[in-house]
């Protein structure tokens, strides 16, 4: 799934189907023959290319995080786009991974393809562009009334990785529903024990599917309350730091129980001094 709409997506630089950037860091066999120079040289620096440095902790909005850890993979200007987008795919969870592979007309969901329904043609061995954009969708809708103006901001980290969890956990539902509604059936027969002699006994029992999607609503319910939660907490942060009122009221009450220890302190020194009388 893609972050940033205008990323470029992966392509496909070789005729093999391979990208550009995995088919330069192939190391090939030595071949019989004395290399040339050349060959050689090109070896070493295949052998160089291998050697890559992780990126190490550091602070940055997402964008210079994902170019710098580019920037540690490669040099080439080719490469840079699809290493970019990878990242840039997967920087919020498992959610960029979880776009289905296209297989054309064997596709399990393709009576769901708006591709398919609108007679365009199929991405076959790629990365579905209509859950990767579905994903996208659910994540959008929410910026606006989170309040949430630059989604790569480190000051919005958590609440992104909330949003992009709870899609997830939708994508999955969404194709929960499309086995629900293929099949149809909301209860099936199942064995649920065995009578003493050892017959089954069979009942009718909820579909696992349902079971299957109650399971990821009750946590996208739960990301919701750790995103909801998040929110108050900075909300009220924000009341607390520029309400004047409620300074002046925290203020006058610590006025309030200073006075008040005070006098009971008098109050019982001088009964001390009259007991001394």
């Amino acid at each position: 799934m893609n972050t940033n709409p205008s990323s470029p997506e992966p392509t496909n630089e070789s005729g093999d189907g391979s990208s550009g950037f995995l088919k330069s860091t192939d190391l090939f066999a030595p071949s019989p023959e004395q290399p040339s120079k050349n060959s050689t040289s090109e070896n070493t620096n295949a052998l160089e290319r291998t050697s890559y440095e992780p990126l190490s902790i550091q602070g940055g909005d997402l964008n210079s995080l994902v170019n710098s850890v580019t920037n540690r993979l490669t040099k080439n200007e080719g490469s840079r786009a699809v290493i970019n987008n990878f990242f840039i795919k997967n920087s919020r969870g498992f959610g960029g991974a979880l776009a289905m592979q296209c297989k054309g007309r064997n596709c399990p969901f393709l009576f769901m393809c708006a591709l398919n329904e609108a007679k365009e043609k199929l991405p076959v061995g790629e990365q579905c562009p209509l859950e990767q954009s579905l994903v996208q969708l659910w994540v959008n809708k929410h910026l606006i009334s989170l309040g949430i103006d630059d989604f790569a901001s480190p000051e919005y980290s958590f609440d992104m990785d909330i949003l992009y969890e709870m899609a997830s956990h939708e994508l999955i539902k969404w194709r929960l529903a499309g086995h629900l509604s293929q099949e149809g059936n909301l209860m099936e027969e199942r064995q649920v024990s065995a009578s003493p002699q050892g017959d089954p006994i069979f009942a009718k029992v909820m579909t696992p599917l349902l079971e299957e999607m109650d399971r990821h609503t009750r946590i996208t319910l739960k990301l919701r309350e750790a995103l909801l939660a998040t929110r108050k907490v900075q909300a009220q942060a924000g009341r607390d730091l520029v309400d004047p009122s409620k300074k002046g009221a925290d203020l006058m009450d610590k006025v309030r129980k200073l006075v008040k220890s005070r006098r009971e302190h008098i109050k019982d020194a001088d009964y001390d001094e009259l007991e001394d009388e």
